[in-house]
């Protein structure tokens, strides 16, 4: 019979085998998982893919940036002969007064009693008419200077009121100074995303810290209120939030998913949208007002 000699000690072949074999049962019996942690082991590994998922996204916004992008694109309107059947005015947007938006009802009620009659309106589609009474504006290129113009028969200009008022046309016609500056005081991350479909209109860490703030303020922590707000997310509240103003957490909510349908409006790419963003908030922001000038908006005019 031959033998195997391991460090001195002479085993037969037949003896190994089994001194293997028991090596490998008590081996398998030391690592055999109850139910219970194998339940735990796979609960952990799906959590961890879950968080890495969930900050990719958060980050990334790739899932975001295509469902907002199918919702804002149907969130329409369409111009039709005749009063409207389907139209939902805004009612106290600080800009939505100034520019009369807000008061058509009553502008078209008193002509129409005058003899007047409605030729054209806007149809808003049944998405847009939805989200608009719960609470969402519409999201559409607004105009940054609005004002009376009166055309005559030749179609030539009578009277304009917007005429010879500075704004910056374009991102490109702002003097680079001019947005290095408003991004470092305003939205640091608002100039160059991590990705071309990163959502600018959220700040996760700047929010979390907000609303953290806000919940120790409100149990009466000596704490002091900071804003979470983003530029895309001011420019919705001071255009069209009753006063200008946040009145709640869930007025905030609808400053926030307002911003996102609007930066998703021609779809899931978001860089010119960023662009958009910094020339509407350089050309409308409310700075002061001056007597025998009144309100003073955008920086040009300044």
């Amino acid at each position: 019979m031959r033998m195997i000699r391991l460090h001195g000690l002479a085993l037969a072949p037949r003896a190994v085998g089994g001194v293997a074999r028991h090596l490998g049962e008590n081996l398998s019996g030391r690592i055999t998982l109850t139910p219970r942690v194998e339940r735990f082991l796979r609960l952990l590994v799906l959590s961890g893919f879950l968080i890495a998922a969930v900050a990719f996204e958060l980050r990334s916004s790739v899932v975001q940036s295509r469902l907002l992008s199918f919702v804002s694109a149907r969130l329409t309107y369409t111009v039709g002969s005749g009063p409207s059947p389907r139209i939902v005015f805004p009612r106290n947007g600080p800009f939505d007064v100034r520019h009369g938006y807000a008061r058509i009802p009553g502008f078209e009620r008193r002509l129409t009693n005058q003899g007047y009659r409605v030729v054209e309106q806007a149809r808003f589609s049944s998405a847009l008419a939805l989200a608009t009474r719960a609470g969402l504006f519409p999201p559409y290129r607004e105009r940054s200077l609005a004002g009376l113009r009166i055309a005559g028969a030749d179609g030539g200009v009578v009277y304009d009121a917007g005429a010879g008022s500075p704004t910056f046309r374009g991102f490109e016609s702002i003097p680079p100074i001019v947005v290095r500056s408003l991004l470092y005081m305003e939205d640091r991350d608002l100039g160059q995303g991590p990705g071309p479909s990163s959502n600018p209109s959220i700040d996760w860490a700047r929010l979390a810290k907000a609303a953290l703030l806000y919940a120790g303020h409100r149990l009466g922590m000596p704490v002091r209120l900071e804003g979470g707000s983003t530029l895309a997310v001011q420019l919705e509240k001071y255009r069209h939030s009753e006063g200008g103003r946040t009145s709640s957490p869930l007025s905030k909510l609808a400053q926030v998913a307002s911003a996102s349908l609007r930066v998703y409006q021609h779809g899931p790419d978001a860089r010119e949208a960023r662009k958009r963003i910094v020339v509407d908030y350089l050309n409308t922001m409310p700075l002061a007002a001056a007597p025998g000038h009144g309100e003073v908006f955008g920086l040009g005019t300044a």
